[in-house]
């Protein structure tokens, strides 16, 4: 069965640019593609227009920053397709980008809860580059930027991890190659890498890995590797590194990222319910955002914390 394409796509992973079928829009001007940002990671939200007018021009005067406003909600309605100009609902005092579910936005979809491998590099396919490039002095893209880059790392290092517990050495090597670039100087990463790498006969690499690593820190920060890392080094060097590692197949668990807080919280309140405290919880949210998977990674969790078979689930 054939995939419908979604009448519009939204990217701001790597760039800001819009998508109807083969046509592509860039927005040029950088005010226009911090509007556009704005509205596209929150659709369906009313957005304050003087808020909305004082984020993208804090140095203006009201009156000033509302006609700019205006100015640049006429000139981005011009550049949407025709399918989606009618999303742009503009009132006297909101600004709604009402795009229905169908509109894709490569953010959102990076940010969806990952289960199975296919699904982490999907995800991982989608993060091209940074939030909104080009945009720096926006304290809000900033934050979300941040989050997004450190959620993508997490992202790396665990498929890393799962195809080494798989023992399919390659794709670990392809995503930890990707991990390092990304972020030279987390020595975890590159431990990863260099391990992925000798186990696919990359040994040269591996070394040279270590060595790379080393000679920035000592540039740099005047100091050394960590001790494990250089275990790791001498153990690659001398041909001590182990290719028939035993991977962990055991556990059914699926694979989960994020919600750290979230998970802590069900998890806490299943001790109490299994302590006599019982109480009812409701865990809301649209579809697809993984709420099901969410409780069952929490009750996962609180059987291995609790030393006991996991709790039934009905």
């Amino acid at each position: 069965m054939e995939s419908i394409a979604p009448p519009l796509r939204i990217v701001l992973l790597g760039d800001i640019r819009l998508e109807a079928g083969e046509a592509r829009t860039n927005l040029q001007r950088e005010s226009l593609r911090r509007l556009m940002t704005h509205l596209a990671l929150q659709p369906r939200q009313p957005l304050p227009r003087k808020q909305l007018a004082f984020t993208l021009w804090p140095d203006n005067d009201p009156a000033d920053a509302l006609a700019n406003l205006r100015r640049h909600l006429h000139l981005l309605r011009s550049l949407l397709p025709p399918i989606a100009r009618e999303w742009l609902v503009v009132s006297t005092q909101h600004i709604v980008w009402n795009a229905p579910p169908e509109c894709q936005v490569d953010v959102h979809a990076f940010e969806r809860e990952w289960t199975t491998l296919h699904e982490m590099e999907a995800a991982a396919e989608l993060y091209r580059g940074d939030l909104a490039p080009g945009i720096d002095t926006d304290d809000d893209i900033l934050v979300r930027r941040e989050a997004l880059r450190q959620r993508y790392l997490l992202l790396l290092k665990s498929l890393v991890r799962a195809w080494m517990d798989r023992s399919d050495w390659s794709r670990a090597w392809r995503w930890a190659r990707l991990l390092v670039s990304h972020d030279p100087w987390d020595e975890e990463a590159v431990r990863l890498a260099m391990t992925a790498a000798a186990l696919t006969g990359s040994r040269t690499a591996a070394l040279d890995m270590y060595c790379a690593l080393a000679r920035d820190l000592e540039r740099e920060l005047h100091v050394q590797p960590a001790p494990e890392t250089t275990a790791l080094y001498h153990d690659i060097l001398h041909h001590r590194l182990a290719r028939s590692m035993t991977p962990d197949r055991s556990s059914k668990a699926p694979l989960f990222i994020g919600r750290d807080d979230e998970l802590q919280q069900l998890v806490d309140l299943m001790r109490s319910a299994a302590q006599g405290r019982g109480r009812i919880v409701f865990v809301s949210g649209q579809p697809g955002v993984g709420k099901t998977t969410l409780v069952q990674e929490a009750v996962r969790r609180f059987g291995a914390m609790d030393g006991t078979s996991e709790p039934r689930v009905f």
